[in-house]
């Protein structure tokens, strides 16, 4: 997490901060480890890491992050799924020479999410009496889908212990599905019946960024970018 100043040296950010999202990195040794959790409104989760050598000389490397998920919750008709995968393989071109290639693949579909109660009826007195906290104004089959996809590059090389250049590069990929009806507001009447709305929504979003830069290690620093 990013707060203060540097926070907002790479443009528009929120007043809590910035995530720095970090892809984990290949190594040269090989590991792997599986995780398993369990809790309440039958979560469940599972994740597999795996990382190594894929040649004797240990120059191409590779890391594979697999992870699913399922939950419902204390709300009606609540179900959420998420399913992840993240390769990346490293290259070591020659001695001062590396290459990576990354990518990123998330599907999360979701069935009803948290539209909330009015309040007239939960902290508030309502003629029709109160409205219980699992409540849930959705209809059983409202969705809200989204698939995320990135695939980039990184290369650098190293001049000497103090000067190396870099280029980067990432295509990032958004879709959003959404389909729902939900309570917009009690009507102003002796009864207070809910006035619904219908919603839906299809948001793709593609951004692709390239950076390069030369870096110096010493107090002088200059950069070039291209977005």
């Amino acid at each position: 997490m990013l707060k203060g100043p540097a926070s907002v040296l790479y443009g528009q950010g929120s007043l809590g901060g910035v995530i720095n999202y970090v892809t984990k990195q290949p190594l040269s040794e090989p590991y792997y480890a599986v995780e398993t959790s369990a809790g309440s409104f039958n979560f469940y989760r599972g994740a597999i890491d795996l990382t190594g050598p894929l040649n004797p000389s240990k120059t191409v490397l590779y890391r594979l992050n697999l992870a699913a998920q399922t939950t419902e919750s204390f709300l009606d008709f609540y179900d959420q799924q998420s399913y992840f995968v993240a390769p990346v393989v490293s290259w070591q071109l020659g001695d001062r020479t590396k290459i990576t290639f990354s990518g990123e693949y998330q599907v999360r579909p979701q069935k009803n999410g948290a539209i909330g109660i009015p309040a007239e009826g939960s902290v508030l007195p309502n003629p029709n009496g109160k409205i219980p906290r699992n409540r849930n104004t959705n209809e059983p089959n409202s969705t809200s889908d989204t698939n995320v996809l990135r695939l980039g590059y990184d290369l650098e090389h190293r001049f000497s212990s103090n000067w190396q250049i870099r280029s980067a590069f990432e295509f990032s990929s958004f879709q959003g599905y959404k389909n729902y009806l939900f309570n917009s507001d009690l009507a102003e009447d002796e009864h207070g019946s809910d006035a619904r709305e219908y919603f839906f929504l299809r948001r793709p979003e593609i951004s692709p960024e390239q950076a390069f830069r030369i870096v110096s290690d010493r107090p002088l620093e200059f950069g070039i970018e291209s977005l």
